[in-house]
């Protein structure tokens, strides 16, 4: 049987806004803030759809503060993705795609021990989040449209 494909994010009337540290995130009704279920210490922010048992989705933010604004390319945003891969040991990127759009982003899949990992480096010119999203190998395209929507549209707050 071919798991279900969760919907995107097209239709705001089953969507909701949820606002965490530094983020205000557009997410489906379904989802919900899990950080504290996943983390005591409440870092990094992760969201999951409780009634589906697939992945995770995590933000860890670095907000701009003062002095000279940052304002990365994509250019710059790939490269940090590229060395985030090579850290963490997660093979060769694939899937690999940049957004020039507010916000701008780099991203990349890698396959790695049986899980799928979708990485994210976000960026509105001033604040950056490393986006990372987490499932097994063969569920990878049950949610990757919904966490694709929600880097899509989120957006940095002071």
């Amino acid at each position: 049987m071919t798991p279900r494909r969760e919907n995107s994010l097209t239709n705001k009337a089953k969507s909701k806004i949820i606002a965490v540290e530094g983020l205000t995130l557009e997410v489906p009704l379904q989802w919900e803030d899990v950080t504290r279920e996943m983390s005591p210490s409440g870092y990094p922010i992760t969201l999951a759809n409780p009634n589906e048992d697939v992945g995770a989705l995590q933000f860890s933010i670095a907000q701009y503060k003062s002095g000279k604004i940052p304002n990365p390319t994509t250019k710059d945003l790939m490269s940090m993705l590229r060395e985030f891969g090579l850290r963490e040991q997660l093979g060769e990127p694939m899937n690999i795609a940049v957004s020039e759009g507010q916000p701008k982003y780099a991203r990349a899949s890698f396959r790695s021990k049986g899980d799928f990992v979708c990485a994210w480096y976000v960026s509105d010119g001033r604040s950056f989040a490393l986006v990372t999203y987490v499932c097994e190998w063969k569920d990878r395209n049950i949610q990757f449209d919904t966490c694709q929507g929600i880097v899509e549209k989120l957006a940095f707050r002071s």
